[in-house]
């Protein structure tokens, strides 16, 4: 799955491993294989500030993997992974409520960020909109809660109106009138990092089965607003154009820059 290094005309790789061991995103996929279940993997690349991340993976699993207890179950996949204590403590009460687990990280030494979702397909109790709860904790552990919570999909314009700019609002949109031409309105999630700056949409395309080609344009248009240009879009395109494009994050991240994430190409793991 790892790609080389790239050079400094924009694309990163982010598989490379910690120093001293194994990356985030390796110790994630010996937790998952270690599992009685397959898992799925979904690959993502992310555009901010003129780079592409590429190489990013998120992994995902049912919860019943995780055994007949899920709070033990879960305790285990996050000492299998280092969490922080704070970590147990925010996803632990959740566990008996969530439907699947997901895990990716974004990698870069000391600058890693460990993720672990829980998914609820009924929203736990006290919290009607939550689909997503997440935990995201860095190499020193210190952690956040991250939400993600139902939108009605027509207040797409208004959301993305208090999180991303015109350029990257408008090819949105247009993927969203695209997809509605297959598929209706797509899932829309408000996505909130507790503490920080990070203020985002995420909207789910998957029901309408479009490839990365067949949206090329608007893949490219967000490669030259945030990313390394054209040229790379193209490159990128080459590789994956045949691979469903997913769900695409859009907003103003964690360390206060704008970028967008196309998650692509969900597919059962090895």
């Amino acid at each position: 799955m790892g790609r080389a290094a790239y050079d400094m005309t924009g694309r990163v790789d982010v598989t490379r491993p910690m120093q001293g061991g194994a990356s985030p995103l390796s110790r994630i996929e010996t937790a998952m294989t270690g599992l009685p279940r397959s898992f799925g993997v979904e690959r993502s690349v992310k555009l901010s500030s003129n780079r592409a991340s590429i190489g990013r993976r998120l992994y995902s699993i049912p919860m019943a993997a995780l055994g007949p207890d899920p709070r033990d179950g879960l305790k285990r996949f996050l000492d299998s992974l280092g969490a922080p204590a704070a970590a147990h403590r925010l996803l632990t009460p959740f566990a008996g409520a969530a439907a699947h687990l997901h895990a990716g990280a974004e990698e870069g030494g000391r600058d890693d960020v460990v993720k672990v979702y829980l998914e609820f397909s009924t929203p736990p109790p006290r919290d009607a909109d939550l689909v997503f709860l997440a935990a995201k904790w860095n190499a020193d552990g210190d952690c956040l809660r991250s939400d993600y919570r139902a939108r009605d999909a027509a207040c797409l314009p208004d959301l993305l109106r208090e999180v991303a700019d015109a350029a990257v609002r408008e090819s949105l949109l247009a993927l969203a009138k695209h997809a509605a031409t297959r598929t209706g309105a797509p899932a829309v999630l408000a996505v909130d990092d507790h503490g920080t700056p990070r203020r985002s949409v995420d909207v789910n395309f998957y029901d309408a089965n479009l490839t990365l080609a067949d949206v090329a344009d608007i893949v490219t248009d967000l490669f030259e607003v945030l990313g390394p240009g054209a040229a790379e879009a193209d490159k990128f395109l080459a590789t994956h154009g045949d691979r469903v494009i997913g769900h695409v994050a859009a907003g103003c991240g964690r360390d206060g820059a704008r970028f967008a994430t196309i998650h692509f190409g969900a597919e059962e793991g090895p």
